[in-house]
């Protein structure tokens, strides 16, 4: 099942929308990085440049949106640790951001998602391990998570 959707999820959201997203195995989602966000008037006036913290974001962000729909939205994932972080180029106004994460192990309680970022196909960044929690949620929370999730793929 492929779906492309626009992200409203509750909360600060750190890609554009979800490009494809399978059950049990990966998803891709692209954020579009343009000279006015916000950040760049810190970082750095003169040479502006993504902060590799919201390159990780999106990768986290990504990670938990995939686990969830791989629940069936039964669960809520949150991060708990992350391991082999490298950030391998700059990213700068202008470029469209690709975001991929693949699950490596996914259990009721906890899951392992490895997950990268591209730039024309480039690496940019990469985690070689995110590890979630994963809660147990209410059958009313689980049916507001498929109702936004229903809402997501109208988009």
């Amino acid at each position: 099942m492929t779906l492309e959707i626009e992200v409203v999820k509750p909360g600060y959201r750190w890609f554009d929308r979800i490009l494809e997203i399978t059950r049990g195995e990966k998803a891709t989602a692209v954020k579009d990085i343009h000279t006015a966000e916000q950040f760049f008037a810190d970082h750095f006036p003169r040479l502006p440049i993504l902060p590799g913290t919201l390159q990780l974001e999106g990768l986290i962000q990504l990670g938990g949106w995939l686990i969830d729909f791989s629940h069936d939205f039964q669960s809520a994932a949150t991060p708990r640790s992350i391991k082999g972080v490298d950030f391998r180029r700059y990213v700068k106004p202008g470029a469209r951001l690709m975001f991929e994460a693949e699950i490596r192990s996914l259990g009721p309680d906890e899951a392992v998602i490895k997950a990268r970022a591209t730039v024309e196909g480039k690496p940019v960044a990469n985690a070689k391990e995110i590890n979630f929690s994963c809660a147990p949620l209410s059958p009313a929370q689980i049916t507001r998570q498929k109702e936004l999730f229903v809402s997501l793929r109208q988009s």
